[in-house]
């Protein structure tokens, strides 16, 4: 028994036909709604990963004065995760005389705006070097305060590195459909307190 080539050359323009044609009525497979994926962004803690803050960070380290990302002194820090942009008012000098404000959006500079009429000596104890706060961690941190608020369906609003009298602190903002929070975290990465 022989094979039909004849059948086979006749039947191949319309397998052909059939595939283009569902594959141009369809949708993708395994497609994902935008609330979906806003969704699955908040069950894993708002999209703070630690490949988010490492790329932002490399951004801003490439646009300051400073040796390393460890080396940065900020007197804030802001991780917003939702829009996958950071806020940092940076000194931005070897002489610590320049605070610079600078915005990066999906791991890119947007925009960089001088500080005006800041007096060096007022902030002085106000900055924080980035080496000194755990932001190699930040997502063992997050998983620590969604832990502890325990609010259904709760993610990451933000997470902001500031000064404080007791040294540098970690706040990360919780949200939920019913509550909001605080978790406070100190240099080495203990929880001080949820607010």
């Amino acid at each position: 028994m022989g094979v039909n080539y004849r059948y086979l050359v006749s039947i191949r323009p319309r397998v052909i036909a059939i595939m283009i044609l569902g594959a141009t009525t369809t949708g993708c497979i395994g497609e994902t709604s935008r609330t979906a994926f806003h969704a699955e962004v908040q069950a894993r803690g708002g999209g703070v990963a630690d490949s988010f803050i490492e790329e932002s960070l490399t951004a801003l380290n490439g646009t300051v004065s400073a040796n390393s990302v460890e080396d940065i002194e900020v007197l804030s820090l802001t991780f917003n995760p939702g829009s996958r942009t950071v806020s940092a008012r940076v000194v931005n000098s070897p002489q610590h005389d320049l605070v610079d404000q600078i915005t990066i959006s999906q791991g890119k500079v947007v925009s960089v705006e001088p500080v005006q009429n800041v007096d060096i000596d007022e902030i002085a104890g106000d900055t924080v070097r980035l080496g000194k706060v755990p932001l190699d961690r930040i997502e063992e941190l997050v998983d620590v305060a969604l832990r502890e608020f325990s609010a259904a369906g709760a993610f990451v609003d933000q997470v902001v590195v500031t000064a404080t009298p007791d040294g540098p602190v970690v706040r990360i903002g919780l949200d939920s459909e019913r509550e909001t929070a605080t978790a406070i975290f100190d240099a080495s990465g203990t929880l001080l307190e949820i607010d």
